[in-house]
């Protein structure tokens, strides 16, 4: 071969190892785009900082255009209700070359909620649109009480999957807010962790406010952060409640600058009730060992806990780490939100006029780093007059003090049998198409939710009066948006350890549903019986296996686990346990559907070795498990796409290659 041709060859074998790994980022599933939030005209409110807003208050937006900007439309769109606003005035700021448009939020149209923004204007002739999803939170009143879900530390991509099943479960639990104090991905130039977090921030039904963590630095000094989510600080003010995100950056603290600016924004507000989130917690891991309360005369008492060694490590020789401790007591700030140490950590400290000042620390939702280690979340309830509920601080029957004690969405970093989510739930035909719907949830937690969130979608072309409620009649409100009729259950409880179901039904269903055994998997100590559900009626409501050795039984599993749903079929894991002497082993799958027809499969499978693998007599590929997932109707209008660079790196690649190889054929 020509040497010239051998350099060309070279070059594309260059060029394909560099965009390999960037297509490969692109997994089945995710999304190939990302939106870069924080780039666009709008620049307040974003779906990381909400603006909350009560119906027929005004709703403050600022957008990035020129001094001849003109023609302001505002407008919010949510699934179930859409409104323009009335512009009440427009201010442009010749410092900032920014532009305040003040916005009537009309009474008695849209719903409590969160809801997507739409700004459109002209500018210099052209005209302009700018889409900002998740942006505002209306309301019909100021809260009395915030119910705030902290999630930490999701490190994208690797906690995707525990940030679908953390999405799942508050999604039907329905907090007031959710805090993300940091470490949004692992690195901040892995294009596809940030591909992950946008789609985890638009499967979201309640506002995010989200906060910078040292890996949101890492690689590119944060510069994808600031594009794709916003400010590293902020403030936002929700009725008496004052939300300030710091940043930590990577070193673990956070600059004097940031800290005199939070002084100025904490007295401007005397008389807030005031919330700090920042990455790096200001106490160590070893104040699990010391006890959670600790009381103080004031300010001058941080070197007093330094030298216990109860300050973490980035903040103990710091000049910053007093200052905030001081700013907390000065200005009476209640609740101070951290992550980063991928545990538990609850440490409250009263000063001597008898406040408490809650620092609060979650478990991590990424990958954890030690073996039994739950991922989990905190949902914490405070009131406008600064009083926190301390029975919120931890999953119930465990304790303040007691480790772990976020609430737990899964059974520990390689534990087994493993179980993700503890709250299972779904609909049946829930896509406005259908005149039978159902949901189910089963929790199996220790802890109680009231008021969670079930919505029924319905054709609207029958009245709810031609539907059958079973097993009983619940409180509802109905909100009809073109085709479809939205029935919006309400006062719905969740018990502890508990199942409950809703059915609304107009047709019968005679029809069984089927189930399979789909896949087994022998291992050393465990063996996965993988089963598929389906009824295309009312849908299935329970699925059970039991099983045989050698003959001898029926034994049940050690755990039963819904692992995927897609559609009117749900998959399920059943862990067996292995035991000695083990030859053979027969399944026993049944299933009933919620009008109580039923079917069954059987299979058995011969163990021949400790170690080696047995499938089903007829072959399969083993299904991986997925995160239960409840399928989310897109937002319309749906937000424009983003610019998707793995493609089009991809397709160009692609061309370079066809191209050299043409012109090698041509040489020849």
């Amino acid at each position: 071969m020509p040497s010239d041709n051998k350099r060309i060859l070279v070059v594309i074998l260059a060029m394909l190892l560099l965009v390999l790994p960037i297509i490969s980022s692109a997994t089945p599933g995710r999304a190939l785009s990302i939106s870069y939030y924080a780039s666009k005209p709008v620049k307040y409110p974003l779906p990381s900082m909400p603006e909350a807003v009560v119906m027929g208050g005004l709703l403050n937006v600022t957008i990035k255009a020129s001094i001849n900007a003109t023609g302001w439309s505002i407008s919010l769109i949510s699934e179930m209700c859409s409104s323009g606003l009335e512009v009440y005035s427009s201010t442009y700021n010749n410092e900032t070359g920014e532009w305040i448009i003040s916005s009537r939020v009309p009474s008695g149209v849209l719903r409590e909620g969160l809801y997507d923004l739409n700004v459109e204007y002209v500018d210099e002739g052209e005209a302009k649109s700018c889409y900002q999803p998740h942006s505002v939170w209306v309301i019909e009143k100021y809260p009395e009480m915030l119910e705030i879900a902290l999630v930490s530390d999701i490190h994208f991509p690797g906690g995707t999957k525990y940030a679908a099943e953390v999405a799942n479960f508050l999604n039907l639990i329905d907090p007031d807010i959710i805090m993300l104090p940091g470490d949004v991905v692992d690195t901040g130039t892995l294009m596809s962790g940030w591909m992950d977090f946008n789609n985890f921030l638009l499967s979201l039904k309640d506002p995010l406010y989200v906060g910078p963590g040292n890996h949101d630095h890492a690689g590119d000094g944060g510069k994808n952060y600031g594009k794709i989510v916003g400010p590293f600080n902020y403030s936002v003010i929700i009725g008496n409640f004052l939300i300030i995100t710091l940043d930590s950056g990577y070193e673990g603290y956070v600059s004097m600058d940031q800290l005199n600016w939070a002084e100025k924004v904490l007295a401007s507000h005397p008389n807030k009730t005031k919330i700090i989130q920042f990455h790096h917690p200001l106490f160590s891991r070893s104040a699990k060992e010391r006890g959670w309360l600790y009381r103080v005369h004031g300010p001058q008492d941080y070197d007093n806990l330094r030298g216990q060694g109860l300050i973490y490590y980035s903040w103990e020789n710091r000049e910053e780490g007093r200052k905030i401790f001081e700013l907390v007591l000065e200005y009476d700030v209640r609740l101070i939100l951290s992550g980063h140490i991928h545990t538990d950590l609850n440490v409250v400290v009263e000063d001597d006029r008898g406040l408490r000042h809650y620092f609060i620390t979650s478990a991590t939702i990424a990958p954890a780093k030690y073996k039994g280690e739950i991922r989990g979340i905190k949902l914490i309830k405070l009131w406008s007059n600064g009083t926190i509920d301390e029975s919120t601080l931890y999953y119930d029957e465990v304790g303040i003090g007691r480790y772990p004690n976020s609430i737990p969405i899964d059974s520990g970093e390689q534990v087994t049998p493993y179980k993700l989510g503890f709250v299972e739930y779904y609909y049946v035909n829930n896509d406005g198409t259908h005149y039978n719907v159902a949901f189910k949830a089963k929790n199996e937690l220790l802890q109680t939710f009231s008021d969670i969130r079930v919505i029924f979608k319905i054709p609207a072309d029958k009245g709810i009066d031609e539907y059958t409620w079973l097993p009983s009649t619940p409180s509802y409100e109905l909100v009809t948006a073109g085709n479809i009729t939205y029935v919006v259950l309400k006062n719905i409880v969740l018990p502890a350890n508990s199942s409950i179901k809703y059915l609304l039904v107009s047709e019968a269903d005679q029809e069984p549903p089927s189930i399979v055994i789909k896949d087994c998997i022998v291992g050393e100590s465990w063996i996965k019986v993988f089963v598929e559900a389906e009824d295309d009626g009312w849908g299935v409501d329970n699925v059970s296996v039991e099983y045989m050795v050698n003959g001898e039984g029926p034994l049940s599993p050690k755990l039963m686990d819904l692992i995927s749903v897609s559609g009117n079929s749900l998959e399920y894991v059943a862990w067996i346990e292995r035991t000695e002497n083990m030859l053979s082993i027969t399944i026993h799958a049944s299933v009933t559907d919620f009008a109580g027809n039923s079917n069954e499969s059987e299979k058995t499978l011969q163990i021949v070795t400790p170690t080696t693998p047995t499938t089903p007599t007829t072959p399969t590929t083993p299904t991986t498990p997925t995160t239960p997932t409840t399928p989310t109707t897109p937002t319309t209008p749906a937000p424009p796409p983003g610019v998707d660079w793995t493609l089009i790196i991809g397709v160009i690649a692609i061309v370079m290659v066809a191209a050299v190889i043409i012109i090698l054929v041509r040489r020849r």
